[in-house]
């Protein structure tokens, strides 16, 4: 999984960016204090990727150089994390970037940007936890010290046995079964409406960040539970819901990705490492746009759990490498996968959900207020969404393909998605 994300992101940036909103005395002096901390207690950032004489790619932990932070005036904190998120990163490390946005007298953005092969979303805010930890400690005037965690495993190495070897091959055949026949009723799936075509390599990552208040958030987990559904289904319902307005389409095929953490199958000693611990399963059917937005909702949150039930994630983390195998080849330019990848690629939408954090928030004077991330989805979609939810807000960030949709246009599909989900809670 690590190699193919190394490879896609060689074409085009597959980062991931956490962005809080702190409240306290949090300057760069305490920051750059707090660094060297982190770097300590996770591996990773300790870490850069080299190939050996064969080519193959590989974690290194030699001459890589300090973490580093950027502090940039203005305020403007969406303007960085779309930066961010495009930016490449330098091979040779770190594989992590750290950037503050002061907005004003104690308050300011901190944002941390991680190579995707190494970190996911729950790694974004155990990190963001850790430093303000770290952080915590320099402001009171001691040298930052934090546990340190061993080196982290891989999915290949702690998945159960029905993910993999020879014992997961029965399950995998009847998820393939499964998976076509899907896709033999409901045709080739619909994808999200472009203004133009662009690859990957050619285009760039923006976001509409959008937040759902406390009052309104608490209504809509009501609504939710009332209707046998979650916030997940309500929040993936919506958007399918507005994917087809938007296309003027009245009935379709759908694929809509959702990724799925799998800490909890591994080693309890990973839990809270930096890492790549996500699978990937998807809400596959046959959608018709009059559809009352709580009747998909449920469907979404039956096919899912079932799909989870089942154990497919196992199978994705074990399969999707394989095929991400049939797409490479030795010499390949990056570029070219990519191409790829966007063709073969089902899905051009999807939401990214961590849900309630459990992280701690507040860390001597310096509090987390809002957190929440967006990633670049480099060849595997156009549209898509994150969410997080912190101090009863939630917060959902869309993140959108210029210049596949033009700013009005992935303005208006927002709009049509928000004001249908808040139409349907009403």
């Amino acid at each position: 999984m690590e190699h193919g994300i190394w490879r896609t992101d060689l074409g085009a940036p597959l980062n991931f960016t956490t962005n809080a909103r702190i409240t306290g005395p949090l300057t760069a002096e305490v920051l750059r204090a707090a660094l060297p901390a982190v770097r300590a207690r996770h591996p990773h950032l300790r870490a850069r990727i080299a190939t050996d004489a064969a080519g193959h790619p590989g974690f290194r932990h030699d001459e890589v150089p300090p973490l580093e932070l950027t502090v940039v005036a203005g305020g403007d904190w969406v303007k960085e994390l779309e930066r961010e998120i495009n930016q490449p990163f330098a091979l040779q490390g770190p594989l992590a970037r750290f950037t503050l946005v002061p907005t004003g007298p104690g308050e300011a953005y901190l944002l941390i940007t991680i190579h995707h092969s190494v970190g996911d979303g729950m790694s974004g805010a155990f990190l963001m936890r850790d430093l303000l930890e770290a952080c915590a400690q320099a402001v009171a005037g001691q040298t930052p010290r934090l546990a340190e965690l061993a080196e982290s495993a891989s999915i290949d190495e702690g998945l159960p046995p029905a993910g993999r070897g020879l014992r997961a091959w029965g399950h995998h055949l009847r998820f393939i079964s499964r998976e076509l026949s899907v896709a033999l009723r409901s045709g080739r799936p619909l994808k999200v409406r472009r203004d133009q075509h662009h690859y990957a390599h050619s285009r760039r990552a923006r976001v509409i960040p959008h937040q759902l208040d406390p009052v309104f958030a608490e209504r809509l987990l009501t609504r939710a539970r009332a209707e046998q559904t979650t916030v997940h289904g309500a929040l993936s319902a919506a958007m399918l819901l507005g994917t087809l307005a938007d296309a003027q389409v009245e009935r379709a095929g759908v694929t809509f990705g959702t990724p799925v953490n799998v800490r909890a199958l591994l080693a309890p000693a990973i839990a809270e490492q930096l890492g790549f611990y996500i699978s990937m399963v998807s809400y596959r059917a046959v959608v018709d746009a009059k559809v009352p937005l709580w009747d998909l909702a449920r469907a979404v949150r039956r096919q899912l759990e079932g799909t989870i039930a089942r154990g497919d994630q196992l199978s994705m983390l074990d399969l999707l490498p394989r095929l991400m195998g049939l797409l490479d080849s030795p010499g390949l330019e990056p570029k070219v996968l990519l191409e790829r990848v966007e063709r073969a690629a089902a899905a051009t939408t999807g939401l990214t959900n961590l849900g309630r954090l459990t992280i701690a928030s507040q860390h001597g004077p310096l509090k987390i207020e809002d957190c929440h991330f967006a990633a670049c989805p480099s060849a595997l979609g156009d549209f898509m969404a994150t969410a997080t939810s912190l101090h009863g807000r939630i917060f959902w960030n869309f993140v959108w393909a210029d210049p596949v949709l033009t700013e009005a246009h992935a303005h208006s599909l927002v709009g049509g998605i928000v004001d249908r989900l808040k139409r349907a809670v009403a």
